[in-house]
């Protein structure tokens, strides 16, 4: 029988005893996709391990990360609905759960949340797996502990989505720059012409203490446009990213009196793309520039040289899993602090991160870029 919890109720009529399920059935998996960009990119090598042992694996996204797995190789199929972040939606849930009951054996659940573990539970999925976390043990049926790590360190975030598969690698044998690296496919040309293009990442989902300074950015991109009349320079976004582009920009068409009003070679996209179009740009472009954020992990994904900047963030717990990726960090004592917003007041960790030291990194050939700070 199964406990539910106190707080859930389901609609009347709902059918609580367990689908029959074919062998066919029982060899297909549902992955309850993350949250986040990067998140879910990094969740791709879980979904690979998933591909090993299943005849399909189908992932269950939100519209903000579905273009995410439908750039992955091994999913068979992505299932889009418009889940809410922080909202319970039961009612969408139920109808959810309703058109999935009898068609997996197994569901990953990759969010810590009650709320991410329903669909599977109320779909009366025969297996249901997940980490141990916000009461959900009347919802999860092969709960497993969190990866720990040695003190005053989290676990990587790969090594925290392996561990939710049926084999969990063991974390001194999990290689992210082989074997369990994320990949994406690469996406159709892009609509702009990124021939000799530096792309700009200037933003952060999480908060301002992820963010390298703004004036840094301009300087990096200023130093891109002098070095040939072939260059340019694009900013790659979300629609919050559009003030931080445009401050970029000023700066730049402000230093070079020529183009005081525009430059020809400058292009702000932040907001005006769909992410799988911003994967696109990514793919086909030279060099990116990035915080640590979903387009860094994107970059590392689609195999295009990355220079990736880290404050307040681990790079040990999220970092790019990419041989032609390199990280720069100044690892200052009070770093990382995983704060949206520095508790000293100064995001040092970035503002003393000097452009100077990723123009050194521009200037290496982009085959020479193999290694990590």
């Amino acid at each position: 029988m199964k406990v539910m919890p106190a707080a859930l109720t389901v609609a009347p009529g709902t059918n609580l005893k367990p689908a029959r399920l074919s062998t066919a059935t029982k060899s297909r998996a549902l992955v309850i996709a993350p949250n986040w960009v990067g998140d879910a990119i990094v969740s791709l090598a879980l979904v690979d391990a998933l591909a090993n042992q299943y005849d399909a694996v189908d992932v269950l996204a939100t519209p903000a990360v579905a273009a995410v797995y439908e750039c992955a190789g091994t999913v068979s199929r992505v299932i889009v609905e418009n889940l809410q972040h922080g909202q319970l939606q039961l009612r969408l849930r139920q109808q959810i759960a309703a058109r999935l009951r009898g068609h997996y054996g197994l569901a990953v659940i990759c969010p810590n949340s009650l709320k991410s573990a329903l669909i599977p539970f109320l779909a009366e999925i025969p297996r249901r797996r997940g980490f141990t976390g916000e009461f959900r043990y009347g919802l999860l049926n092969e709960r497993r502990p969190p990866p720990s790590a040695p003190a005053g360190r989290r676990p990587s975030m790969l090594h925290q989505y392996l561990a939710l598969a049926d084999d969990p690698p063991l974390p001194e044998r999990i290689d992210g720059f082989g074997a369990h690296q994320p990949r994406l496919n690469s996406p159709a040309q892009p609509r702009v012409d990124t021939a000799g293009a530096l792309i700009l990442c200037p933003g952060a989902e999480y908060g301002p203490a992820k963010q390298w300074p703004l004036e840094h950015f301009a300087r990096v991109a200023l130093a891109w446009l002098d070095t040939s009349i072939e260059h340019r320079v694009i900013i790659v976004g979300g629609p919050r990213d559009f003030a931080a582009g445009e401050t970029i920009l000023n700066y730049v068409s402000a230093t070079t009196p020529t183009q005081k009003n525009s430059n020809p070679r400058t292009e702000n996209l932040c907001g005006k793309t769909t992410l799988m179009e911003a994967f696109a740009i990514i793919a086909h472009a030279p060099q990116v520039i990035s915080n640590d954020s979903g387009l860094m992990h994107a970059a590392a994904a689609l195999g295009v040289p990355v220079i990736a900047l880290f404050g307040s963030t681990d790079p040990h717990h999220t970092p790019p899993h990419s041989q032609k990726a390199v990280v720069l960090s100044l690892n200052l004592k009070c770093s990382p602090c995983f704060k949206r917003v520095c508790p000293l007041g100064t995001t040092a960790c970035l503002k003393d991160l000097p452009s100077e030291r990723v123009i050194e990194r521009l200037n290496l050939p982009a085959e020479t870029i193999t290694s990590h700070n």
